[in-house]
């Protein structure tokens, strides 16, 4: 809870400043965006785009809200570390097998890809941490969130730049519905 309420507090923080700083633009350097309101055919291919990302987003909110973790890139890599920081409250090296081996005493751990990037396993690390708790399916939490803040920051940056609202929406589209994410 304390972790959420210091996210809200920057989240409300960059708002306010985004705010104050959009009336220090001049409105000669400011970007101009495209307005799709006067074309009805913009709008429906605007909404229907707008579908399909929640039609995209939606099932895979539930899938992470209630799956365990089971992919076999996380049990093999990066939840193996993250279930250890967390257990061990600090992160605790990883190592090669063979260098493990040949020192079992060095006070590290080892996992199939010792050098995996961390930042993988420090986000289910946070909110087990934020949960006080390790929970198979908690942990799977931030990716959708991450999700829906890479399709909000495509259309932010795309309206930035000036495109209208359904090319916008195109490219947000064609970001959240990589299979990948």
């Amino acid at each position: 809870l304390g972790l959420a309420l210091v996210m809200l507090l920057l989240a409300l923080t960059g708002y306010y400043l985004r705010y104050r700083a959009q009336w220090s633009v001049p409105p000669s350097s400011a970007a101009s965006p495209g307005r799709d309101s006067g074309n009805p055919l913009a709008i429906v291919l605007s909404g229907l785009i707008l579908v399909l990302i929640v039609a995209h987003v939606v099932p895979a909110s539930f899938e992470a809200a209630k799956r365990p973790l089971y992919h076999w890139d996380a049990t093999m890599h990066w939840a193996t570390k993250a279930r250890v920081w967390f257990d061990a409250g600090s992160l605790h090296p990883f190592v090669s097998y063979e260098r493990w081996l040949a020192n079992p005493d060095l006070g590290a751990y080892t996992d199939n890809h010792p050098t995996y990037p961390k930042t993988a396993s420090l986000i289910p690390v946070w909110m087990a941490v934020s949960l006080g708790s390790w929970s198979e399916v908690a942990i799977n939490w931030p990716w959708i969130l991450m999700l829906l803040s890479l399709g909000l920051l495509m259309y932010g940056e795309a309206r930035a730049q000036g495109q209208s609202v359904l090319i916008a929406l195109l490219f947000a589209y064609l970001l959240v519905s990589l299979p990948l994410l």
